[in-house]
């Protein structure tokens, strides 16, 4: 008799993907998430994966930045009084230095970027940051160029 039950395997199983198959592991592609066909083989498996705690980006200081200084750099205009803003942003490719990005607050440039690094649910739930998803995220330091609503006036936009 086949046992049908399958038991996923959680958190940031990317790394150790060779890991799993060898143990015996599938890969539901449509799921998209790692699964084992027995008990056994499920609590083996997650034993593999590294838990949130061990697996959680640290607080990164980028260190003291002069934001007009460095905009100018990429011919722009600070507009913020502040020196830069630390973001925590998802990273899809706009993340990178010299970029610009549109938020709340108008639109920003990248002026330093960290290396990107995979929040897996568990990391997201032990920061208690409910707003976000997994994913690819990168840490920052933005400025502030004012809003586009000058476009089309002949003034050239941040």
């Amino acid at each position: 008799m086949s046992d049908s039950k399958t038991y996923p395997i959680t958190g940031n199983t990317y790394p150790i993907r060779d890991q799993l198959k060898a143990c015996g592991c599938r890969w539901d592609a449509t799921k998209k998430y790692w699964y084992a066909t027995s008990e056994e083989c499920a609590k083996k498996a997650q034993a593999f994966v590294p838990t949130a705690a061990l697996n959680s980006p640290a607080p990164r200081d980028m260190g003291p930045i002069d934001a007009k200084v460095e905009a100018a750099k990429f011919g722009r205009v600070a507009t913020s009084e502040k020196t830069s803003q630390h973001m925590l942003r998802s990273f899809r490719g706009q993340s990178r230095v010299g970029n610009m990005f549109r938020d709340e607050d108008g639109l920003q440039l990248v002026l330093r970027a960290g290396r990107p690094y995979y929040l897996t649910r568990d990391m997201i739930e032990d920061f208690d940051w409910f707003s976000m998803e997994p994913g690819w995220y990168v840490d920052c330091d933005c400025v502030s160029c004012g809003t586009d609503s000058k476009r089309g006036s002949g003034e050239e936009s941040c």
